[in-house]
């Protein structure tokens, strides 16, 4: 393995590194578990800055990461986080928690991308001359693209960008951005959240802090058999076939039920959330269950401050191959047709193990708001209706709920300050809104009654930002966060003869730990009303969430899934598209109701 050190040379074509990559700059820039050989080493002008670009391709030829390319620079100025802006290729994009205007900010992002060819322009100009011939005819067709950067002020800008094989994947990777943004979920996503977020915090690490970073471990693909890996994380082995009785043939061999897997799934969510806590420095750690799981949030946390009881000493590879395996099987059962429906009477579902911990009810918080009163603007007709019933809903559930109707810019952003200063980390927390939004740019935006709207500017000044939101959301580490936005109607600046903006909302990201819905797909328009003989006084998307909500015992993604089908086959029904989408990026099971 070739040395790598703060005071170490640069890399040179040829040399064959291990762990980390030495920059000559004073730090050292982490590489994923392989072993990379240097192909190139290239400096480029961007925007008027200069940055050193590395090539490096795995020497294992059939490498899942066939190559990956490190651009560093010292940026003397301010550099803007590229989650800042959405790129329209990007899909899956996070910020771990930070902004653009803080010391250090961090991002990852995922493309359909192929390698870089001759004629490639800008970003990419002259980055083929890295490939290895072989590879520029063997490795031709679509790959994923992962980029992850850190940026510190006015300082290090450290951007990594692996190219993935999607071999053996049932999707391509424009397939997979395709499902990403209708709501979809999908085994390689989850697998490569998993990968992506260690890889952040080992760049932030070694790169901009100077520290010794943990491991970084290699993307792997989700494994095809989910019976297996079930055994394999739950520590089982598998069943013996009963013993055979008299004059009957021997029993065929058991297999894992869909309520089996999902109370597997369960068990290791439970002990993940237990496995949230520190155990006290001077007290000994009691004993942990033997299906302790790594923290749903691992891909939000640096991974060397996630808490393990039963692991006191595991990697972060460790804990990323864990929790990709939860969020993977969550995927396979989402996908089965079937998944609630019980076991046959004669292989009935598992209880659960009495060394499982009982299950503590979590402080829960709703902003509700509801704006049919615009000034400037057409006024709305069920939005105040459908907030009021929203509130009644959640209370039902156990939710202490802020209820607000037809709110001005300030009252409306002054309410979003005082309901995020009343979260507390390990909170459930909602946030619903029903009246008009638009997209400016990709970004959506949520109108307060007093909009004026002359100009794009005055929106994105006077709006609140759904982005904004989220980020709040997240930043107070609430434990499960829902947002719901009932406001993809038609735009409402173009009805007032302004051409503002697109019509409907436009796809977003959800963190870890997060759900997002829109009441219609990208583009499309929310019906308020089935005809003209339709008297039902909540708009068709928010009635059949609220007849849904009051369902017992029914997870809040297998909930918002249903009110999905059925609001397509409502809409359906007077010759209208109207597919609600889901952004989910949680980890475990939530309920509404139990």
């Amino acid at each position: 393995m070739a040395a790598a050190g703060p005071a170490a040379a640069q890399p040179v074509v040829g040399q064959v590194l291990e762990q980390a990559m030495p920059t000559g700059r004073g730090y050292d820039i982490p590489l994923p578990e392989a072993r990379w050989r240097v192909t190139a080493v290239a400096d480029m002008n961007h925007g008027g800055n200069d940055f050193r670009v590395v090539t490096l391709r795995d020497v294992e030829p059939q490498a899942r990461m066939p190559y990956l390319f490190i651009r560093h620079a010292m940026l003397p100025a301010e550099w803007t986080s590229p989650c800042e802006k959405l790129h329209p290729g990007a899909f899956n994009v996070n910020r771990y928690f930070t902004r653009s205007n803080e010391l250090f900010t961090r991002c990852s992002r995922l493309f359909p991308s192929e390698l870089p060819k001759p004629d490639a322009s800008d970003w990419w100009a002259g980055m083929h001359r890295g490939i290895e011939s072989a590879d520029a005819s063997r490795m031709s067709g679509p790959m994923l693209l992962a980029e992850v950067t850190v940026t510190q002020h006015r300082g290090a800008f450290v951007r990594a960008e692996v190219f993935i094989r999607t071999d053996g994947a049932d999707l391509s990777p424009s397939k997979m951005r395709d499902a990403w943004r209708a709501g979809q979920t999908h085994p390689w996503i989850g697998r490569l959240q998993q990968f992506l977020g260690p890889y952040v915090y080992a760049l932030e690490e070694g790169a901009l802090k100077k520290n010794k970073p943990d491991r970084v471990a290699a993307f792997e693909p989700p494994p095809k058999d989910v019976e297996e890996q079930i055994r394999r994380m739950a520590g089982s082995q598998p069943r013996e076939a009963p013993a055979a009785a008299p004059n009957r043939p021997a029993a065929a061999p058991a297999q894992v039920s869909d309520a089996e897997i999902a109370e597997r799934i369960r068990q290791m969510a439970q002990a993940s959330e237990r496995s949230r806590v520190p155990a006290p420095t001077p007290a000994p750690a009691p004993a942990p269950p033997p299906q302790a799981a790594v923290s749903a949030g691992a891909m939000a946390t640096p991974p060397q401050a996630v808490q393990v009881a039963a692991q006191p000493s595991v990697s972060a590879a460790d804990l990323a191959r864990l929790s990709a395996e939860i969020a993977r099987l969550r995927d396979e059962l989402k996908s089965r047709p079937a998944v609630a429906a019980a076991a046959p009477a004669s292989a009935p579902p598992p209880k659960p193990t009495a060394a499982a911990a009982p299950t503590t009810q979590a402080r829960r918080l709703a902003l509700v708001i509801g704006n049919d009163v615009y000034q400037s603007v057409a006024k709305l007709q069920n939005a105040r209706t459908d907030a009021r019933a929203m509130a009644d809903a959640l209370g039902r559930a156990g939710y202490k709920v802020r209820l607000r109707t037809d709110l001005g810019e300030r009252a409306m952003k002054d309410e979003l300050r005082a309901f995020k200063a009343e979260i507390q980390g390990g909170d459930e927390v909602l946030f619903y809104f029903a009246g008009h939004g638009v997209q400016l740019s990709g970004a959506n935006y949520l109108l307060p009654t007093d909009i004026r709207g002359e100009a794009e500017d005055q929106v994105r000044d006077d709006a609140l930002l759904l982005q904004k939101v989220l980020d709040d959301l997240q930043e107070r580490k609430a434990r499960f966060a829902l947002a719901i936005v009932d406001a993809c109607r038609d735009n409402p600046f173009r009805s007032a003869g302004r051409t503002l903006g697109g019509r409907g909302l436009a796809p977003t990201t959800a963190a870890t730990g997060q759900m997002v819905m829109f009441s219609a797909g990208a583009g499309q328009q929310a019906l308020d009303r089935l005809g003209e003989r339709d008297s039902n006084p909540n708009g068709l998307f928010t009635r059949v969430l609220l007849k849904e909500m009051d369902k017992p015992d029914v997870s809040v993604d297998r909930m918002l899934r249903t009110v999905r089908n059925q609001v397509v086959e409502l809409a359906k029904s007077v010759g209208h598209e109207q597919v609600p989408a889901l952004y989910d990026q949680t980890v475990g099971e939530f309920y509404l109701r139990r």
